[in-house]
């Protein structure tokens, strides 16, 4: 994706004035690492979603410019710095991009009983979108495509009704 076309997906994802927390670091992390998919703590190793032509040593330094102005703990500052216990993984949407496909898939798929959440889930690298019975997915399914949304971007989860207390 041209730097450009980057910007352009980058400010979309971001103009709706919702606060994200980590995500909104990851997509401010995309100008310097176009592509970038999602960023999360597994064990203690911070493991990136990065561009699969990507450079190991340009992720890392871009990592450790980067964190001195990311709204993250101290520790997690510290370890991107140093460029310590970082996994790579191949991305293959880049967050900016799930949090634009979940904002226009959202109305839509709120509207199927069962459906229980959608997450541009920096974890998977996918929008995971929750429904309450496996049934439902097919029905859902029709409506990411007619959304542009690759299927192969979407993760299905089973998870129950919230319970109002």
């Amino acid at each position: 994706m041209e730097f450009q076309q980057v910007e352009r997906v980058v400010k979309i994802s971001m103009d709706d004035g919702r606060y994200r927390g980590i995500k909104d670091e990851i997509v401010r992390l995309e100008a310097a690492i176009p592509g970038i998919g999602g960023m999360y703590i597994d064990g203690g190793e911070v493991v990136i979603y990065a561009p699969r032509d990507a450079v190991r040593e340009d992720v890392i330094s871009a990592l450790a410019h980067a964190a001195e102005s990311m709204a993250i703990t101290p520790d997690l500052r510290a370890q991107l710095a140093r460029g310590d216990r970082i996994r790579l993984k191949p991305a293959n949407f880049a967050l900016s991009q799930l949090l634009t496909w979940e904002r226009a898939l959202e109305d839509s798929v709120a509207r199927v009983a069962g459906f229980t959440g959608i997450n541009a889930d920096e974890s998977l690298n996918q929008i995971r979108i929750n429904v309450a019975d496996p049934a439902t997915v097919p029905e859902i399914e029709p409506l990411v495509v007619a959304a542009g949304v690759p299927l192969d971007a979407v993760a299905f989860r089973i998870a129950p009704m919230p319970v109002a207390s």
